[in-house]
């Protein structure tokens, strides 16, 4: 006699050997999990919950949400990786804006572990032979910081027009361009006026103005020229610029946002300029370099979607 066994039935391949980490994970704000039968999950405080299936095929995940909203009805799609149980994800495409703003660039670990932290390091570089410094001379029509003197936002007995128009020229004095892109506002003293800026390799380098709710960074992650300029107050030209750092630029910017976007300060004597994480510069008014201060990561962005970095625009005071 002759029996023949039937073969168990093939369990589905996510029961085989899931390639997402086990059990519960986290990122930001957000609770997530992939289970091996195939359906994920994901909440977060404020957010709607999102559920649904997953497959992978190599090394690309396919997300599908369950009772999908308006605009989520098509898969998304990310690069992961596995490491030590921490699952990264990178963007490939997907249209459904809530999913993309949470998963994109996202970094999920197991619930329990603590987070990475950021390197903090305060790191002071000096001019050899400091300069002696100058006799700041009187204050009086100075704009030393942001919102100017007592950051009171009120400059009284200037004397000023009550309009001007740039297109026509009207009661403009002069105008002298400044490259890059900056959100930074120029501070005066006696005959100077220094303003900051931030210079992409990239030609088309912008921002995008406007009444919207995006929280979207920038794509300009290339090689920036971080620029102090000093010009003279009555003729607009320019005295002196200083390339104060160059590389690529650390942290994203918001979509509205520029990598110079905090006022420098002056007293006169020297002027310094804070860039984040590239760091805080110091020159003395005729362009002699002080000191510069590297305070490392400066980590500005959501609270509960690390990945959306905004940039600071914190101005410093003297």
């Amino acid at each position: 006699t002759l029996f023949i066994a039937s073969a168990a039935p093939a369990a589905p391949s996510p029961q085989q050997a899931s390639p997402l980490p086990a059990g519960d994970l986290i990122f930001g704000g957000f609770e997530g999990s992939f289970a091996v039968d195939g359906t994920f999950n994901i909440e977060g405080s404020g957010w709607p919950a999102m559920t649904g299936s997953w497959r992978t095929e190599g090394s690309e995940l396919t997300l599908e949400l369950a009772d999908a909203p308006e605009g989520c009805g098509a898969p998304g799609r990310y690069t992961f990786g596995v490491e030590a149980g921490l699952l990264t994800l990178e963007l490939v495409a997907d249209e459904c804006t809530p999913r993309r703003m949470i998963l994109s660039g996202s970094s999920w670990r197991p619930v329990g572990t603590e987070a990475p932290t950021a390197e903090r390091r305060i790191v002071l570089t000096s001019a050899n032979e400091p300069p002696v410094l100058s006799d700041p001379g009187s204050a009086a029509g100075s704009w030393p910081s942001f919102r100017g003197p007592a950051a009171s936002g009120v400059a009284q007995g200037q004397n000023l027009p009550d309009e001007w128009n740039g297109e026509t020229g009207e009661n403009i004095l002069w105008r002298t361009p400044i490259p890059g892109l900056a959100h930074s506002s120029p501070v005066v003293w006696g005959n100077r006026v220094f303003v900051t800026s931030a210079i992409s390799s990239r030609a088309d380098a912008t921002f995008r103005p406007g009444l919207y709710g995006d929280g979207d960074a920038s794509e300009d992650r290339s090689a920036h020229r971080w620029m102090i300029y000093a010009l003279d107050k009555n003729s607009g030209e320019i005295l002196w610029e200083r390339i104060a750092h160059e590389g690529v630029p650390i942290d994203k910017r918001h979509i509205k946002s520029t990598y110079a976007s905090s006022t420098p300060a002056t007293d006169g004597r020297i002027v310094v300029a804070s860039f984040g994480s590239q760091g805080i510069y110091a020159y003395a008014v005729d362009g002699s370099f002080l000191w510069k201060v590297d305070v490392g990561r400066v980590d500005v962005g959501a609270y509960d979607i690390p990945t959306f970095e905004w940039g600071p625009a914190s101005s410093p005071l003297i």
